[in-house]
């Protein structure tokens, strides 16, 4: 492989600082959000210590600094039962729990939920969905 050399100096005598910009728009970003995993899928929350609890995994990148992520549980009809995770996080890999419990406390009744995954990078927000079961 031939490397190119890099001259210290200069490059363009119209531009007035050494300090490099890059402007990028939501398009050129691609996606930020790389995975969402639920592990197990469907979970039994009945206290009995056998899957009662869902491991949500989810890969956030192209974030250096802290943004607003939120991980949030729909019904169905598209109601909030329980806000998972709503503060500022960098770009990494994170985990999330869910005991099958509402933001009332309450244990949900079996059926479908929606895990909603919404990255707000500051060009645009990225969201990704996913189904995951509950069972009695």
């Amino acid at each position: 492989m031939l490397g190119q050399p890099v001259l210290e100096g200069d490059a363009n005598f119209d531009v007035s600082t050494n300090s490099l910009r890059v402007a990028l728009t939501q398009q050129s970003v691609g996606e930020i959000v790389r995975a969402i995993e639920f592990n197990p899928s469907v979970f039994t929350p009945n206290g009995d210590g056998i899957n009662d609890h869902i491991a949500i995994k989810y890969t956030v990148i192209q974030i250096s600094e802290p943004k607003p992520i939120e991980v949030a549980i729909y019904d169905l009809a598209g109601r909030l039962v329980r806000v998972l995770a709503d503060r500022e996080q960098p770009g990494g890999i994170y985990t999330e729990m869910w005991d099958g419990r509402s933001d009332a406390d309450e244990a949900v009744p079996p059926g479908s939920y929606v895990v909603s995954l919404s990255v707000d990078s500051g060009i645009g927000n990225f969201r990704r969905v996913g189904v995951v079961g509950v069972a009695y």
